[in-house]
């Protein structure tokens, strides 16, 4: 039975990122399942959502974004500072990293238009007899007997009966069924042995120690990663000359497509404005519009940190009048020249972007606000308060909220908390909560953790569209993680009650589950002044907040001991049993003698989990007390659990 991780590691890794996937693999899995999309360039991405908003620091749909603005937002940070620098992977990385280490791949395809560029890049990799496609895809083999490679057949664990496995395997096709969204070792075991050919979780390592699969902590090989574009706040970005493409070359006018070389800032103004000057690029697609530029850029680039540059006159040219309308290709353009700004020294370009904040398209206000946040030139932060105080355009504040938080000056948090009392728009209020978060600002927390609860004030702009009624009545859950995950950023002790509130907040509103798993992160991150809290969670009633809080425990991982310990004394079984799970995770042979006591537990289900942890501990001391369970104990289902457990620990060993 292989084992497949759906986009990673819940509780462990941020999702579709290539720590997540490396981590799935080391923990047992070989096969990684991973959603698909593509950008507005026709790169091919791995992403869940329809906008990178949720797992990024950026915002927007994918399929509205050209791919170097998806690369320069991070995707690990937001849930902590030891997952910063992991960036959206491409699906020929992942595809790669699958071919290095012999794995296979769940193509879950999430939008149309898309299908015949990933069976291209899957052929050109090879990859066709490792591919299982799912979703829009699903019935690509069936329709194309020729393409060949290995057939899914996706059977609910309740329809997981013989006839149907057996029907399945008559066609020559692999059966799967999915169990997500729990770690319970019991329900997972009982579905393995039906015998699926495929089980889909989100817990790989509860699933490889159950199936005693050797070495669970599988070598893996590597792929070269990429960083994000933008990673240090206020030195701009860095430039790899020694990666640099061959740069076109020049006309007699001393031109390069769109770029003038007598005034190159001045060149890419006009774009960043939709105007493209005198150049006619409308007959060329958008990715080789892309192409172009960025070569002209790099070139460009490169001169400008030549010696001597700066005599050249740069910054003669007078800029024109701003254009009134944009039609699609301009506005891509107004975005890639704000893109290439970025990649110049901050001094030639701030003060053409600090001027098109004044422009009166909103787009172009947009863009150059978020071309100030990639410069990281901290010294224009009050135009953009100015913009964030004053502008009536919804993605306008939020490219202003997005770049103060990279900025990361303790200065805008004051105007951000503002955006969280008195914007009535979510968005804005969710981009406000995550910049606050970045800056790291203690005084925010009262804020906060009243957004997080939905106790904020409606006063809301009235040109506003799409205004949420706050007081009294539904609050975003989009905003309220936002507000949990800030708070655990900041890591103040203070907020570890009101998170824990939060946690238990029961409900099956659409984004509750991960709003409230934000607020179980938050408090592992403030650690041990969290521990009492998460200790009264793991006495909830709820399945979910049990399971969140165990996992916060196992992260907090040895100062938690000792409050594991004592709740192995608990009066609710649940608690025990979830302590006796979470000290055998963390392994720490400290907690060998309670466990040992535990064994005499009355409820049958804390046993079991106490002959796991003793096993998973292992050592010496854990073998001995598991033969004597082997030879002695009347119960046969820890018997044979602790059988079971001895059998692993040898072939660690081994």
């Amino acid at each position: 039975m292989q084992i497949a991780a759906n986009g990673g590691v819940l509780e462990e890794a941020p999702e579709n990122t290539m720590y997540a996937f490396e981590l799935a693999v080391e923990q047992g899995a070989s096969i990684l399942k991973v959603e698909v999309r593509g950008t507005k360039d026709g790169e091919l991405v791995i992403m869940r959502d329809a906008t990178i908003d949720r797992t990024t620091n950026g915002k927007g749909f994918v399929s509205g974004l050209f791919f170097d603005e998806v690369a320069v937002y991070d995707a690990g940070s937001w849930l902590g500072e030891e997952f910063e620098g992991e960036t959206v992977p491409l699906l020929r990385e992942v595809l790669r990293f699958a071919k290095i280490n012999d794995l296979e791949v769940i193509l879950d395809v999430r939008e149309q238009g898309i299908e015949s560029d990933i069976l291209a890049m899957v052929q050109s990799l090879d990859m066709m007899r490792k591919v299982y496609f799912w979703g829009i895809l699903s019935n690509l083999r069936e329709a194309e007997p020729s393409l060949g490679g290995p057939e899914l057949v996706f059977l609910s664990p309740e329809e997981l009966t013989p006839a149907n496995i057996n029907r399945v395997h008559s066609q020559y096709k692999n059966v799967i069924t999915s169990l997500l969204n729990t770690d319970d070792r019991g329900k997972m075991r009982e579905i393995m042995m039906k015998g699926p050919d495929i089980i889909l979780v989100d817990f790989p390592a509860v699933a490889s120690d159950i199936l005693n699969q050797k070495g669970w902590r599988r070598a893996i090989r590597r792929i070269q990663k990429r960083r994000p574009l933008v990673t240090v706040p206020f030195s701009g970005r860095v430039v790899d000359m020694d990666k640099m493409d061959e740069f076109m070359e020049k006309d007699e006018g001393g031109r390069m497509g769109a770029i003038d070389l007598l005034d190159p800032v001045g060149s890419l103004y006009h774009l960043l404005l939709g105007d493209g000057g005198e150049t006619d690029m409308k007959d060329l697609k958008k990715s080789s519009r892309r192409a172009s530029l960025r070569r002209e850029l790099r070139s460009l680039n490169r001169e400008l940190h030549e010696p001597g540059e700066g005599d050249k006159g740069f910054f003669g040219r007078v800029v024109g009048k701003v254009r009134m309308g944009m039609s699609a290709d301009e506005a891509d353009d107004s975005r890639i020249a704000a893109l290439e700004m970025t990649e110049l020294p901050p001094f030639t370009v701030v003060p053409y972007l600090v001027k098109a904040l004044d422009s009166k398209r909103p787009e172009i206000r947009a863009n150059a606000a978020w071309a100030l946040g990639l410069v990281g030139d901290y010294t224009v932060m009050p135009e953009l308060i100015r913009l964030l105080e004053d502008d009536e355009d919804l993605n306008v504040r939020r490219e202003v909220e997005i770049s103060l938080g990279r900025l990361r000056q303790t200065e805008a948090v004051r105007f951000l908390r503002r955006r969280i009392v008195y914007d009535g728009v979510p968005p804005v209020r969710f981009d406000a909560a995550r910049s606050i978060g970045e800056i790291g600002d203690p005084s925010a927390i009262g804020d906060l953790t009243r957004a997080m609860h939905g106790d904020v004030v409606n006063n809301a702009r009235s040109n506003d569209v799409n205004v949420v009624k706050l007081r009294g009545g539904d609050v975003d859950w989009r905003v309220r993680g936002a507000c949990a995950e800030a708070l655990g950023r900041i890591g103040d002790p203070s907020a570890a009650a009101k998170l824990g509130e939060f946690l238990m907040e029961n409900s099956s509103a659409q984004h509750s589950m991960w709003a409230r798993s934000r607020a179980a992160w938050a408090l592992s991150s403030i650690g041990e002044d969290s521990l009492g809290v998460l200790l009264t969670a793991l006495r909830d009633d709820e399945r979910f907040v049990r399971r969140e809080s165990a996992w916060a425990l196992i992260r907090i991982g040895q100062p938690a001991i000792p409050a594991l310990l004592r709740a192995l004394r608990d009066p609710d079984a649940r608690v025990r049993e979830r302590a006796a799970l979470a000290l055998g995770w963390i392994g720490d042979s400290k907690a060998m003698q309670p466990l040992v006591r535990s064994l005499y537990d009355e409820d049958i289900k804390v046993r079991e989990a106490v002959v796991w942890a003793i096993g998973h501990i292992g050592g010496s001391q854990a073998q001995e007390v598991l033969k004597g369970l082997v030879n002695d104990n009347e119960d046969e289902r820890i018997k044979e659990m602790a059988g079971e457990a001895i059998a692993r620990q040898s072939r660690r060993v081994k």
